[in-house]
């Protein structure tokens, strides 16, 4: 039989929990009145009026289910320590401020469900350990991916970030079945050229089979932005808008070195995040 005592320790985990989120103004499941000033009878002050967010009895909990299962690991004598989790994260019930008709502006409900999943490693290198100085090395690496299980009654919509032009006025999708963060809009084609205009009296007309994007970035003369025609009608307009990025990293990782010598100490931090 093999000398297994290089391993120190190892250590298998599984878990699983519940944990509740009420984070929302309270009070949500009763009507309340407020004192405030209304427009209704001229700006005179409507002492007991209704709040304009409708109560609503069924609330609950918004509720996180965790499950995970992890490798801790001791070798060689503490030269070489670390874990390896695989865990999947499940928010149900989120409790959402959800605009509505009928004399009051919006209800706070239980709707929706996201998750996230993913693996995250760490290991641990004492390179050097000596009385007076020593050398060592951390890495950690994580792969996460979210995706948005249900909507409840909403149906897919696109999201404003706030950033985006006139032009486009919602630049995140938020869609069933993918993550968040879903870049939404037009794709570059570069920019328009002196080739894709013919030039007469003092005036640039774009030759035929040249895209028309005037309708999104204005004028067209050569130097102006030009937009990808996705769907080949000859014009960029709404019906091109599509899929141009995703704002979650594929990976995120990161490395320490930690140094020390005859009472000084080194210290280096490195961090990573991989998109493609």
């Amino acid at each position: 039989m093999k000398d297994a005592s290089w391993i120190n320790l190892l250590k298998l985990r599984v878990s699983y929990g519940e944990a509740g989120n009420n984070n929302i103004p309270t009070g949500q499941m009763v009507q309340s009145f407020i004192s405030s000033t209304s427009t209704w009878i001229n700006g005179v002050d409507n002492f007991w009026a209704a709040s304009k967010t409708m109560a609503n009895p069924d609330l609950k909990w918004e509720t996180t289910v965790t499950q995970n299962i992890g490798l801790d690991f001791d070798l060689f004598k503490n030269k070489v320590t670390g874990s390896v989790e695989v865990y999947k994260n499940k928010t149900k019930d989120l409790l959402m401020l959800f605009p509505i008709s009928g004399g009051y502006d919006n209800q706070y409900r239980n709707m929706g469900e996201i998750q996230n999943s993913g693996v995250e490693a760490t290991l641990n290198l004492n390179l050097i350990e000596r009385e007076k100085y020593g050398v060592s090395l951390s890495f950690n690496a994580a792969f996460n991916t979210n995706k948005i299980n249900s909507l409840g009654v909403m149906n897919n919509f696109t999201a404003s970030s706030g950033w985006a032009s006139s032009s486009i006025t919602g630049d995140y999708l938020v869609n069933v079945g993918q993550p968040l963060g879903i870049m939404y809009g037009y794709k570059s084609d570069g920019r328009y050229e002196v080739s894709d205009f013919d030039y007469a009296a003092g005036a640039y007309t774009l030759k035929s089979g040249v895209p028309d994007g005037s309708t999104v970035v204005g004028k067209m003369q050569p130097g102006a932005m030009k937009l990808k025609d996705i769907d080949g009608d000859g014009k960029v307009n709404a019906n091109d808008l599509t899929v141009i990025g995703n704002a979650n990293p594929k990976s995120t990782g990161g490395m320490v070195l930690n140094a020390n010598a005859y009472g000084f100490d080194l210290s280096a931090r490195f961090q990573l995040e991989y998109w493609k």
